[in-house]
């Protein structure tokens, strides 16, 4: 199925979108980790019992790791160059240490950011880059295979469900719901730290949304945002045209 240039441009942007969520959620974990640098060291010492130097070093390892990931899947020049696959297993990984380390699964909204985050991150390594140059990163056959058979599943659900329909209405209502029911900014302590679990899953949540929306395939999408290009287009010239006319009188 061929896919024109609106169109092509829509799902590029709905992915780029996806990343930048997925991206912001790493980096303010980071921040805040190293706003409390302290605490964190006490608390994985006294989990880990490794001693000092080894929690200071596996913290360290840990930051660094998702500041690199993060600047790599971010970076045109980097993601083309290092490939998306191994910033994005890092990312991954490391979400799923963190989630043990802080014995997050006793909390059910952090599980379920967790596991989102963790489709997110394999669709950044499976759908941020063209299809050529991921054939070229991936390198093995077998690899390959199984990216470009995920990406044809999802695709086709996506396109079945008419996700770019759907699904910009819905993250835009989780967006909104999560700055109007969650401003954990507004409060202190234990309730901000749980308002803002509740704020970050509904982030990962418009994440995961945006990467299925840029998936949809329906030629019926082609047809409606040519539509809605060529409206814009006879506005802007519109509007261009009255202007011209004022500047004449």
């Amino acid at each position: 199925m061929q896919v024109n240039r609106p169109r092509r441009k829509f799902s590029r942007a709905a992915v780029t979108t996806g990343t930048f969520i997925i991206v912001a959620l790493f980096l303010d974990e980071v921040r805040r980790r190293l706003l409390d640098f302290g605490a964190h060291l006490i608390y994985v010492n006294a989990v880990l019992k490794c001693g000092i130097g080894l929690s200071m070093l596996l913290l360290s390892l840990l930051s660094v790791s998702q500041i690199i990931s993060c600047a790599v899947l971010c970076v045109p020049l980097l993601y083309s160059k290092l490939g998306t696959v191994i910033p994005s297993i890092m990312l991954g990984t490391t979400a799923l240490l963190e989630l043990f380390l802080y014995r997050g699964f006793r909390d059910w909204e952090i599980v379920c950011k967790v596991i989102i985050t963790e489709a997110c991150v394999t669709m950044v390594a499976i759908m941020r880059r063209d299809a050529e140059a991921r054939v070229e990163a991936m390198g093995g056959k077998l690899m390959n295979d199984l990216s470009l058979s995920l990406e044809a599943v999802v695709r086709k659900a996506a396109t079945r469900c008419r996700a770019a329909s759907f699904g910009p209405p819905i993250a835009g209502i989780v967006f909104v719901w999560a700055f109007v029911a969650y401003r954990f900014w507004h409060d202190s302590g234990t309730n901000s730290e749980m308002k803002r679990v509740s704020f970050t899953l509904c982030m990962a949540e418009c994440a995961f949304i945006s990467f299925i929306v840029g998936q949809d395939r329906s030629p019926r999408m082609n047809i409606d945002y040519d539509t809605w290009l060529r409206r814009l287009e006879r506005l802007s010239l519109g509007l261009f045209a009255d202007r011209s006319k004022h500047k004449l009188i």
